[in-house]
């Protein structure tokens, strides 16, 4: 049995995972090593338990999006809630118990409760529009919020006074009250069969949880057992010193491991600081190796490269149009980048460029659009035109042929993960040529088989084999010739990838790593 720790927790040491409203920016991504790892290991047709040690309720949601429904979970706080059932309930807020005198007022983000004219109520929903939590005002003052559970019940609620979070009520499925959490002071009352137990801390609790669930799987699988810990801050110490004598891999991304802090524990865990040292240290990248690699001599190191098995591979060359994906968000040189796309463009009538951002807000799109078509024009661009709302939609394209501008350039925006796997899925070709070009785009455009073009070297991209390194935006123009003038390159760049991949899902990999662990 393998049993993956995932890191999802909030900055607010409040033992919480991340619950997004729909409308808010995600700027961290939720795919990460353990999903790609676990999804590599149930290929291998290995048993798997995922282990989550935070309060996630909409956690089901949130496996359901990266493709992980129906994997056997343990739940820490389902265990503090005494939540024994996992079938999902439907409950919608117009089910719940509403004064008949409540005014609905329905804007664009949230649904708003009134009261004689005086807010009281907001309801805020999930990225699938599930509900998420209600939050309650007095005399303008936010006092409660009622979160609920992805399975249809009243999960818990955090009490607020002058603004501040003072104590957070954890509730059964049948409404009772299980679990106190003092937000001030840190202390914890866990209602049990023997009465109402202390803890100082919420941290003590989960250590608890932690060595007696262990202790039942020792009793259950015996030996067999495989504990993949996502590196973290929040948990490294009590994993390794809580978990028994289960074998531990040490799983580091360089996405969630940035800090000192984190570099700091991971060499602690290495140098056998805590009271188990883990067997295996696996990362994603050569340059995090490097961090951490002080003590390889005394452990071992692997470096996997993750893939998301959301996106399908290589579809883009069953279409005529050869679209190049261009992130411009923090991108230096945008006008002299785009030109010289535009000037390949214009010599490829089938090329189309989709200039992609991912910051939020209203009206920001229509900026980017303004600049953009100002720039075609200050070019002097005649053969291909912006796509906005406002284009004309021309009824007889062949009559009106040598008037008609094709729209060959529009703007997109992503913010979630599931944005980019849709953008992505009849690109040719992502050039992102910032400083830092963004982890998740180089995932998953890898994953999908699309070749990208770089001024910055990655770990993920080999030269001429998956994409094209270039020494100055000079080679730009070259590049894109190499890989859009036919799919000669494109295919081998495709194969690089499939050869990757294979490796990957098809238990290599899996292989690789026990035998690791048996040395």
């Amino acid at each position: 049995m393998y049993y993956f720790v995932p890191s999802y927790y909030q900055k607010t040491g409040k033992w919480r995972g991340n619950s997004w409203v729909w409308y808010t920016n995600r700027s961290m991504r939720e795919f990460d090593d353990i999903v790609s790892q676990i999804k590599m290991f149930r290929s291998a047709e290995k048993e798997v338990t995922l282990v989550v040690p935070c309060y996630i309720p909409d956690l089901r949601y949130y496996l359901h999006r990266q493709g992980l429904s129906g994997i056997r979970i343990y739940s820490l706080f389902d265990q503090i809630q005494g939540v024994f059932s996992y079938a999902p309930g439907l409950l919608m807020w117009e089910d719940l118990d509403w004064p008949e005198d409540m005014e609905w007022v329905y804007t664009q983000f949230l649904i708003m409760g009134y009261q004689d004219g005086v807010h009281v109520v907001n309801i805020e929903f999930g990225p699938e529009s599930y509900l998420l939590w209600i939050d309650r005002f007095e005399q303008k003052e936010k006092v409660c919020r009622q979160i609920y559970d992805d399975r249809g019940f009243l999960s818990s609620k955090i009490i607020y006074r002058d603004g501040r979070e003072v104590e957070q009520i954890f509730y059964n499925t049948y409404g009772r009250k299980t679990c106190t959490y003092d937000l001030v002071q840190g202390t914890v009352l866990v209602k049990g069969r023997d009465g109402l137990k202390k803890y100082d801390k919420m941290e003590d609790l989960v250590r608890e949880c932690i060595e007696r669930y262990f202790l039942e799987q020792k009793k259950k699988c015996g030996s067999s057992r495989v504990l993949v810990l996502s590196a973290s801050t929040f948990h490294n110490r009590l994993f390794l010193e809580g978990s028994g004598d289960i074998v531990t891999i040490l799983s580091c991304y360089s996405e969630r491991n940035t800090e000192q802090t984190d570099i700091y524990q991971i060499k602690m865990a290495i140098q056998g600081e805590y009271k188990k040292t883990p067997a295996l240290v696996l990362v994603d990248t050569k340059e995090l190796k490097e961090k951490i690699a002080e003590n390889e001599r005394f452990i071992k190191i692997e470096e996997i490269s993750p893939f998301d098995t959301r996106l399908k591979l290589g579809s883009s060359q069953r279409i005529r149009a050869k679209k190049i994906f261009l992130p411009i968000q923090g991108l230096n040189n945008q006008r002299e980048i785009i030109k010289i796309i535009a000037q390949y463009m214009e010599k490829n009538l089938d090329a189309e460029l989709v200039i992609a951002f991912s910051e939020p807000g209203w009206g920001r799109q229509e900026k980017i659009e303004e600049e953009i078509k100002k720039l075609l024009e200050e070019l002097d661009i005649t053969s291909f035109s912006l796509e906005t709302k406002n284009s004309p939609i021309v009824e007889n394209a062949q009559q009106d042929e040598e008037k008609v501008v094709p729209a060959r350039v529009k703007v997109v925006r992503y913010l979630t993960e599931q944005d980019v796997i849709q953008q992505l899925e009849d690109i040719r070709l992502l050039v992102d040529l910032r400083d830092s070009p963004e982890l998740y785009l180089q995932i998953a455009a890898i994953s999908s088989g699309i070749p990208q073009v770089n001024l910055t070297q990655t770990r993920y991209v080999r030269h001429l084999k998956n994409g094209f390194l270039l020494d100055s935006i000079d080679e730009l123009f070259d590049s894109l010739c190499y890989y859009l003038d036919g799919l000669s390159n494109w295919n081998q760049a495709l194969v690089h990838t499939v050869e990757d991949i294979r490796l990957y899902t098809g238990g290599s990999l899996v292989k690789k790593i026990e035998m690791l662990l048996r040395k």
